[in-house]
């Protein structure tokens, strides 16, 4: 069997790698997958006219005494190489109860899982699916479409929904006609070598890559070896080898309207009279191998965080106003009846009397009387997990130090396992 040819199998299970990352692979770009109905998950937000806005759940809860609300974690990025700020899909990191408003603070990656090994910054589908409009997945493009007037507004809108297919169609074949025929999960199948199997099911889901190498005057130790880090990267562990894999695919559409660029002809229409669309795919790869013989250990460090705090205000009691109000009344009353009664001046002492009464009842309730008010509890969270492998780089030709920062979804259980048969590989190989 010739080298590359091989489907590597997962010891125990014997599954391919193929069936490994399509069980892991999701067919849509993560986010507030409640956005497709237009309402957020917590019930506080509704997307309207390309935009959040609050819901009649979140006006009473802000009427209770609740702290304003943050919207669902959609929001604009700019994208390298790209002048225009284009929607963003992150990680949530905002979750609101009736009680408690918890912030996930380390859950900011910039990016979501495409696919099993890719990962996209934005992407025009998602767009689609959450916004339900491509052209909103830029501002300045939502801007030009949503200023487009009668006469002949829907026509013209729809024209172009029907147009941009076309060009998302074409700009997407041509992509694939290329050496992108194939994704991230078929060119790695391609690189495994004859017996070579797949050891964890789950890929090591990394945020960052850096390569370090040992230096006695930086601070920590080590300083960087490479100008470019790697984000969103996935560790593949198999029976030979390490592989670090970093697939980013971007999609980007925009409308414009190139009104200085084109020449207006006869008959155009001064107001709206000409856009045009384009659509932009982007797609970057990185692949790093490391053969198990060549590393010499691991170190693990990772590290948790959680803070929750309640305002609570104390308040003079409202009865104290009111009880005021009746001895104001009773003031006024007491110049009334000396005005209109015959028996004013008796009338006048007894009003003033009760009023000072209550006046000194009012001051007791507001000086020994209080109510309370407690608001929202608000929680941050958060975790740290680095993890280093030393090993000896044939591309250097030197002992260098992967540093890896795991993403926030990684989970402690995985990665222990992971690294667990990490040593147990270059254990048996040194043996």
């Amino acid at each position: 069997m010739e080298r590359g040819t091989v489907n590597p199998k997962v010891e125990g299970s014997n599954p391919s790698i193929g069936a490994i990352l399509s069980s892991i692979s999701i067919d849509k770009v993560k986010g507030n997958s409640s956005t497709m109905s237009g309402v957020s998950d917590d019930g506080f937000w509704k997307f309207e006219n390309g935009s959040w806005v609050a819901t009649e759940k979140q006006k009473q809860a802000l009427a209770s005494g609740a702290t304003q609300f943050a919207p669902p974690a959609i929001k604009p990025s700019a994208i390298p190489g790209d002048s225009q700020g284009n929607i963003q899909f992150v990680p949530v990191q905002q979750t609101t109860t009736e009680n408690e408003v918890s912030t996930n603070q380390t859950a900011n990656e910039g990016y979501v899982q495409l696919s099993g090994l890719t990962t996209t910054r934005t992407h025009t589908s998602a767009a689609k699916k959450f916004l339900g409009n491509p052209f909103y997945q830029s501002v300045f493009s939502r801007s030009v479409f949503d200023s487009i007037q009668e006469p002949g507004e829907k026509k013209m809108k729809q024209n172009l929904l029907n147009m941009h297919n076309d060009v998302e169609s074409t700009a997407r074949s041509k992509f694939n006609s290329g050496d992108m025929a194939h994704n991230a999960e078929q060119i790695i199948s391609k690189m495994y070598l004859e017996g070579e199997e797949v050891t964890h099911k789950w890929p090591l889901q990394i945020r960052k890559v850096e390569v370090m190498a040992p230096s006695d005057q930086a601070k920590d130790g080590f300083t960087s070896m490479e100008k470019n880090d790697h984000f969103g990267v996935r560790g593949i562990l198999t029976s030979e080898r390490i592989l670090l894999i970093d697939s980013t695919e971007d999609s980007v559409t925009q409308l414009t309207n190139p009104i200085s660029q084109n020449p207006k002809l006869p008959l155009q229409r001064k107001q709206s009279g000409i856009f045009e669309i384009s659509h932009k795919i982007m797609h970057d790869f990185w692949f790093k191998s490391i053969s198990l013989s060549d590393i010499s250990g691991s170190e693990f460090h990772f590290s948790h965080f959680s803070n929750s705090s309640k305002k609570i205000r104390r308040f003079h009691h409202f009865a104290s106003i009111i009880v005021l109000l009746f001895s104001v009344l009773f003031v006024g009353a007491s110049i009334i009846s000396l005005v209109l009664s015959d028996d004013g001046l008796l009338s006048f002492f007894i009003f003033n009397i009760a009023a000072m009464f209550l006046a000194l009842i009012a001051y007791a309730i507001y000086y020994y009387a209080s109510t309370m008010k407690q608001y929202m509890t608000h929680s941050s969270y958060g975790k740290e997990r680095i993890l280093k492998i030393g090993y000896f780089d044939k591309i250097h030709n030197k002992h260098l130090v992967l540093k890896l920062q795991l993403e926030d979804s990684q989970t402690i259980d995985k990665t222990i396992d992971w690294i667990r048969l990490l040593e147990s590989s270059y254990n048996k190989i040194e043996q």
